[in-house]
């Protein structure tokens, strides 16, 4: 029993290169959580500065408000799991889905500004897999480890991720140029388990144990933007998307070898903290075009500078000791156009995800997405739909939108 259980361990085993970020550990493909309206994300996630109020992304684009608004929001997100666990599919499935009120907004001019508030939600992620079902209350003993013990993580891991965004903005016009300014209270509770094993040669597994990391934090991130109407069809727009920098626990358990469910499932001794770090979310340039073909078609492009180098540094890793990893800057494009059919606006675009790490399928692969969506005018209200599906197997989003004073 005891060999082929090692025997299982080692096809199911992560080498202890590296691993760090939420991402990577869970082996989800991560979307931007930056709030964006329903229009946007059916536009190729670009923002449009002739076009709606897209305050989180760019809050000098509230200037196109000239009355209240009030927008609500729904997503669908499906996250692919990108590493192949052939041997554990029939527990972990290909994507991970979830559904939420993504966004409520608010918006109205008062005078020569424009102010609105807003509250966003990322659907909340959760694996199927258990965690820990049960704790002993003896101490935990850490591994007798030399300078030559290898540590090793086994899947798959249990984890939670939810993120929620309350923000507010404000944007005044100087002729052709407007500027807007917010702040954004960013909150992120994440939850993962990682199973390890610690190896000394020449003896061999010396020791299970389970790692716990936790993040349930909040900070205050700024966010500017300004747009320039160049002529009364063109528009040019550049903005800055601040992010937080969270702290995370990690504590551990002692854990037999585990030879059944039960056994990988409990611990044999209490968790107990072992170090305290911070996560740091990539922050973001943008810069943008719209042009208004005709009064029927209109096209826009962003690039989005993204700093996932921001990720490189952990003072203390899954494998308990400080190293960078080979996390990069990105840029993303996005490109989209609209055509209007009244009460109908149809809408396509496209984008690209590059690679941000050069290691590991979670995130070292460049993915394309392809979106599509439509607006319906109802009087006094438009219905936004939009779609954006992706050249990596399984990775969606689906997002409907109700509008009102748009």
């Amino acid at each position: 029993m005891r060999t082929a259980t090692l025997l299982l361990l080692s096809s199911l085993l992560t080498g202890a290169t590296w691993a760090q970020s939420f991402e990577v550990t869970s082996q989800l493909r991560l979307n931007d959580t930056t709030p964006r309206t329903t229009r946007a994300m059916a536009l190729g996630s670009a923002t449009d500065p002739l076009g709606d109020a897209d305050m989180a992304a760019n809050p000098a684009t509230l200037a196109t408000i000239k009355r209240p608004m009030f927008f609500v929001q729904c997503a669908r997100n499906s996250l692919a799991v990108v590493s192949d666990y052939s041997a554990l599919r029939a527990l972990y499935p290909q994507s991970v889905e979830a559904t939420s009120l993504s966004q409520i907004a608010a918006a109205a001019p008062f005078g020569p500004i424009v102010a609105g508030a807003y509250y966003a939600s990322e659907p909340r992620i959760e694996s199927p897999i258990d965690g820990a079902i049960a704790f002993g209350s003896t101490p935990y003993v850490a591994p007798p480890c030399t300078n030559d013990c290898a540590i090793y993580r086994f899947d798959p891991i249990p984890y939670q991720r939810a993120e929620q965004r309350f923000g507010v903005a404000m944007a005044w016009e100087r002729g052709a140029l407007t500027f807007g300014a917010g702040a954004e209270l960013q909150q992120v509770v994440e939850r993962l388990e990682v199973p390890r094993i610690y190896f000394s040669p020449p003896a061999g597994p010396s020791q299970f144990d389970r790692l716990f990391r936790r993040v349930d934090s909040r900070a205050v991130v700024p966010n500017a933007g300004v747009r320039w109407r160049v002529t009364p069809r063109i528009a040019l727009a550049a903005a800055y998307n601040g992010a937080g920098s969270f702290t995370r626990t990690t504590s551990a358990c002692n854990m037999a070898q585990p030879v059944s469910r039960d056994t990988s499932l409990t611990c044999t001794s209490a968790a107990v903290p072992l170090a305290s770090s911070s996560e740091r979310l990539p922050d973001a340039w943008r810069a943008g075009a719209a042009f208004a073909v005709t009064e029927r078609l209109r096209l826009v492009a962003e690039g989005v500078r993204r700093h996932y180098s921001k990720l490189a540094d952990d003072p203390y890793t899954i494998f308990g000791a400080a190293q960078r990893f080979p996390y990069l800057d990105v840029t993303e494009l996005h490109a989209g156009a609209e055509f209007k059919l009244r009460p109908v606006a149809l809408r396509v675009g496209w984008w690209r995800d590059p690679s941000r790490v050069n290691v590991l399928p979670s995130g070292g692969t460049s993915v394309t997405h392809r979106t599509l969506g439509a607006g319906i005018n109802l009087g006094g209200a438009r219905l936004d739909i939009a779609y954006d599906d992706a050249s990596l197997r399984y990775q969606r989003r689906a997002v409907v939108g109700l509008g009102f004073g748009l």
